[in-house]
């Protein structure tokens, strides 16, 4: 999904940060009803998925009240919104994504900085791992 720019992150440099396709389908309905109630209004269409947060002073603020009443109306405990980051780089490393990838979409200078951060959550290894050397063909060791 092709979604504008509203600011730089804090370093100060773009990033391309990927969305699954479920959440782009879902993204692109609330995009397209937001048009359909622009024009029987009888008002101009918004590139922004979330106009008045693009637009806002205060968009932060409003999301966190956003946020609050998701969380609310789910039954689930208050959390930051911040704690979504966290959520998404842990699954990424879980589900056996490379950390130089993770490191891309969290935006970080550099690999061993996200290691640090998430690191315990790369799965360890296991007795299958040393075992499953047997199996491998062999090749010549070079002195």
């Amino acid at each position: 999904m092709n979604l504008a720019r509203a600011a730089l992150p804090k370093n100060g440099k773009a990033r391309r940060v990927d969305a699954s396709r479920q959440l782009c389908e879902v993204l692109r309905g609330w995009k397209t009803l937001r048009d359909a109630e622009a024009v029987v209004e009888g008002r101009n269409t918004n590139r922004w998925v979330f106009p008045a947060w693009a637009s806002s002073v205060g968009a932060q603020e409003t999301f966190r009240r956003f946020w609050a009443r998701i969380l609310e109306r789910a039954e689930r405990r208050y959390r930051k919104p911040h704690t979504l980051r966290h959520t998404y780089a842990s699954l990424l490393i879980q589900t056996g994504e490379p950390i130089t990838y993770v490191q891309a979409q969290l935006g970080h200078h550099s690999a061993a900085l996200t290691l640090t951060v998430y690191g315990h959550f790369i799965p360890r290894g296991d007795r299958r791992a040393v075992d499953a050397l047997d199996d491998a063909p062999a090749h010549p060791v070079h002195a």
